[in-house]
Formats: C-alpha cells, structure tokens, sequence
C-alpha cells in the first residue's frame, strides 16, 4: 500500500511552486519565491516586494513534514492547502492542522496525533 502514497516532500515542494507560479503571474508588486529545506522538510512560500513606501514579508505557506504527516503551520491561501493536499491523494488523517490549537483539532476530519515533541511543552519551573 505505501507504493501508492504520493511522495510527501514531492508533492509540497510541487504544490508550493505550483502557487508561486501562479501569484507571480498575477499584476502584483510582490514576488513569490520557495523555500525547501530538504534537511528538515520545511517548506514555505514567501511573498516580498515594494509597494509604495512600503515593503511587506509575509508567509502565505509554511508546511512541514514529520513522522509522514504534513503540518500545516500558516495557510492563507483560498479554499486552502489541505484541500489541495487531499485533491492530490493525501489522506486527511495524514494533514495535521498544525495551526490550529491541539485542543480544537479533534474536532477536524484532519490529523489529530499526540502533542508532538516539536510543539510547544509547558515550561517548567
């Protein structure tokens, strides 16, 4: 079964350049640009540029893969990367909405795995 399980890292770094393709075709001051880092499996889409006075840095995408699950950490894109993620063959239990309070994400149809070691733990004192 695990033969017909899209590559994970393949498949992000592909939607991801995917969605900086198409916002760089837009009349826009922004450029969108990848980031992968293969090492960690993190990987971001980043929005920059100039406008006006101004010059904005916003993180429209940032996914991570852990424990053969992707974590979504941001997501401001319409209808969002999860649904993309499962157009593509990702099953929601593997698409954990890392976004979202752990408390709360049992209440998706989404990936609800214990607190992971990578998320916050209380400090102690």
């Amino acid at each position: 079964m695990m033969d017909t399980q899209p590559d994970l890292s393949q498949l992000v770094k592909t939607l991801l350049q995917e969605h900086a393709d198409y916002r760089n075709s837009a009349n826009s001051p922004y450029r969108s640009q990848t980031l992968f880092d293969d090492r960690h499996q993190r990987h971001s889409l980043i929005d920059c540029g100039w406008s006006g006075a101004r010059y904005p840095h916003t993180t429209p995408l940032h996914l991570e893969i852990l424990e053969n699950r992707i974590w979504i950490h941001r997501d401001d894109t319409d209808p969002g990367i999860s649904a993309e993620l499962c157009d593509r063959g990702v099953p929601k239990p593997q698409i954990v909405l890392g976004f979202r309070p752990p408390a709360l994400r049992q209440h998706t149809d989404f990936g609800t795995p214990e607190m992971a070691s990578h998320e916050a733990q209380p400090i102690s004192r």
